[in-house]
């Protein structure tokens, strides 16, 4: 395409009309004496740049020959800038004709009507040609300096047009790289402007939270009324980026944010938000925090339990001894009843102690789950109190597991369930075959492929809040009052631990006062 063009096309049947127009645009060149003397008066540089309003100039005489012409030269590439067209041009086309089928084959084609008559109005020019833009009409006789004019005003305007256009498909070019990039991205990528409104999202964040565009960021994201009390949009616009780690409720997914200004080319300004998914990792980090605390216990187990347990069964051997020999209706038969009693709580405790260690590695064998999930049921839960609602079908898989050690997990589950309840309220179990754990998980990593049976329990008690629910799995963690009988943190931990040595799964969803849910996931046996 033509960087600077100055083509220009004479289209009248009178080639004095020609001639005229020529002289005007392009006069004969001065003697090289005269120019010398032209570029001492003026300057080399004003000699130069009065040189560039040279035309180029082709004639054409009909209004046929004008638009195969227009049409050869936008096939060569060098289109014409502006045309100079007369009305009358028997016996072809008229020029109104002739600028109808010169648009049809250049729209930026700018045409000057050279006309000494009032064979049309404009009114019906106009309505033979839907763009009148480029269309001025100049009255015969005419001046040389209307000729000057007009060709180097619509000449410049041509160049203009085409520099703007070039320009404008440049920016849309970066305009489609960046949204192409946005749109290739993994991290989802939204920015706001300075009234929160959303102005853009990449398809990550809409696929994640839906359509954006508009909405305040605060309701979009986290269902708000308000500003969020955590944001760090004001921060962004004195010109310190912003870093968190924030939770969203609404997908249940922890985001590494950061929060950078955004100016446009026009000066206007909006937060450009970049979020990283880090459930994943965040769900890893929680799992090696929790395996350290594990593995802090079973030091502990491993030293303390063997030796403990060693004078437990001392001083049960002598309270059984003491009450062998007291007289039955004695105090101090009472008093050593008691003592044996307590010792035998402990013992279970060191019981606990040693499923959390290493040491105690669970004796699997197949086993009847429905059967063991009732039996743990009935031993930990008054049905009278409490209302239980439980479904078990005949045809669950077959689990291998230690009867023992996974009834000491239901049989905890159960009875906080049951502990956390009004009067009124029920605990529903749910016992089924699942090949897709992994929709289940929104915490943990997911589970390998393969089969499981899900046992789910859920309460309508009091619930936990988000802080403790992070905790439920750490040894000694327990928001139950403190006593030899409950409240010493070992009943979840221990039943974390019993379900991974049996290479199973536990999650917990609660929200305080609408109650808790127990999820366990178990593999089949190989087979099943």
């Amino acid at each position: 395409m033509t960087v600077d063009n100055r083509r220009i096309l004479i289209i009248d049947d009178n080639e004095q009309i020609h001639q005229d127009i020529s002289k005007i645009l392009c006069p004969p060149s001065p003697p090289a004496d005269l120019h010398g003397l032209k570029a001492d008066i003026l300057g080399s540089s004003a000699a130069q740049e009065n040189a560039k309003g040279d035309f180029q100039l082709d004639s054409a005489f009909q209004g046929e020959e004008a638009v195969e012409m227009v049409r050869q030269a936008m096939a060569k590439g060098k289109p014409y800038a502006m045309a100079f067209i007369d009305v009358r041009m028997p016996p072809g086309m008229d020029g109104i004709e002739t600028i109808s089928a010169l648009h049809k084959c250049d729209p930026d084609l700018g045409l000057v009507i050279i006309t000494a008559y009032s064979d049309y109005s404009w009114k019906e020019i106009a309505e033979k040609n839907k763009d009148v833009s480029n269309l001025f009409i100049l009255k015969k006789p005419f001046e040389s300096i209307e000729i000057h004019q007009f060709a180097s005003a619509l000449t410049e305007k041509w160049n203009m047009n085409k520099k703007l256009a070039s320009s404008m498909d440049a920016l849309s070019r970066e305009k489609e790289n960046l949204t192409t990039i946005m749109n290739c991205m993994e991290d989802g990528a939204y920015i706001c402007d300075k009234q929160y409104h959303i102005i853009y999202t990449n398809p990550v964040v809409e696929r994640e939270f839906g359509q954006a565009e508009g909405k305040l960021c605060y309701s979009y994201f986290h269902e708000r009324e308000d500003i969020c009390p955590w944001c760090k949009h004001e921060q962004v616009y004195t010109g310190k980026s912003s870093r968190q780690e924030l939770f969203f409720t609404k997908n249940n997914k922890t985001y590494d944010l950061i929060g950078t200004l955004y100016r446009t080319t026009d000066g206007k300004e909006g937060r450009l938000q970049i979020m990283r998914d880090i459930t994943q990792q965040k769900a890893m980090e929680n799992k090696l925090l929790r395996a350290q605390k594990h593995e802090t216990a079973t030091i502990f187990a491993n030293g303390l339990s063997h030796d403990f347990n060693n004078l437990l069964s001392i001083i049960i051997g002598y309270a059984e001894l003491a009450i062998d020999e007291s007289e039955s209706s004695s105090e101090l038969h009472a008093m050593v009843q008691e003592i044996a009693k307590s010792s035998h709580l402990a013992k279970k405790l060191v019981s606990k102690f040693l499923t959390l260690s290493s040491m105690s590695q669970p004796g699997k064998t197949l086993f009847p789950l429905k059967r063991l999930i009732l039996a743990a049921l009935a031993l930990s839960v008054d049905e009278d109190l409490v209302q239980c609602d439980t479904h078990c079908p005949d045809d669950l898989w077959e689990v291998i597991l230690d009867p023992a050690q996974m009834g000491q997990v239901f049989a905890n589950i159960f009875k906080n369930a049951a502990e956390a309840i009004d009067h009124d309220g029920t605990i529903l179990i749910r016992a089924e075959n699942s090949t897709n754990p992994v929709a289940y998980s929104k915490v943990e990593p997911p589970l390998p492929k393969g089969k499981y049976v899900k046992i789910v329990i859920k309460d309508t008690g009091k619930g936990i809040t988000a802080e403790n629910l992070a905790k439920i799995f750490d040894p000694y963690f327990s928001t139950k009052e403190r006593s030899t009988i409950k409240g010493m943190g070992l009943g979840l931990a221990t039943a974390y631990a019993i379900i991974h040595k049996h290479d199973g799964h536990i999650m917990v969803d609660s929200t305080p006062g609408k109650g808790t849910t127990v999820r366990i996931f178990l593999p089949v046996s190989p087979g099943e």
